[in-house]
């Protein structure tokens, strides 16, 4: 992820650290990213390959009335990933197919669905803040894409 990205949401502090990690590549593969300031400001996310489609993606962030809420809109120059900002929460969905996957499976939409959020003080606030979460968010998709081997969907 770019460190600039980072500077946008975290408040200043003495230090930081970065944490990245991820299990095998495959129907299981999750990605961990969190970076934590001495003065224990986050912003962490997690991306998961899931079998769903952009539409089952979406109706996990509908409310009980059933309307959505946040931003969602397409990714410039990228097909097919969509994002959605929720206040200090952040939201991609990036199609992504796996090798050795069964005929069977293979009927099924597999997607990276990667959530970014910030805990604790941000400097960003409001549309800022979302802006730099969202492009937290795709950054740590772009690199869980490749780190899980994904194949163009």
């Amino acid at each position: 992820m770019a460190r600039s990205t980072v500077k946008q949401i975290l408040p200043d502090a003495r230090s930081a650290e970065e944490r990245g990690r991820s299990t095998d590549q495959g129907r299981d593969f999750v990605f961990f990213c969190r970076v934590l300031t001495s003065d224990d400001h986050i912003v962490s996310g997690e991306s998961e390959l899931q079998d769903a489609t952009s539409d089952e993606w979406l109706s996990g962030y509908e409310q009980e009335a059933g309307d959505t809420y946040g931003q969602l809109r397409e990714a410039a120059g990228r097909k097919g990933v969509k994002t959605l900002t929720l206040g200090r929460l952040a939201s991609v969905y990036m199609p992504c197919s796996i090798a050795g996957g069964s005929a069977k499976r293979s009927l099924r939409q597999y997607a990276l669905i990667t959530e970014a959020r910030v805990i604790g003080e941000s400097r960003a606030q409001g549309n800022e803040l979302r802006e730099a979460l969202t492009e937290f968010a795709v950054q740590m998709s772009e690199h869980a894409y490749t780190v899980g081997k994904c194949n163009k969907a």
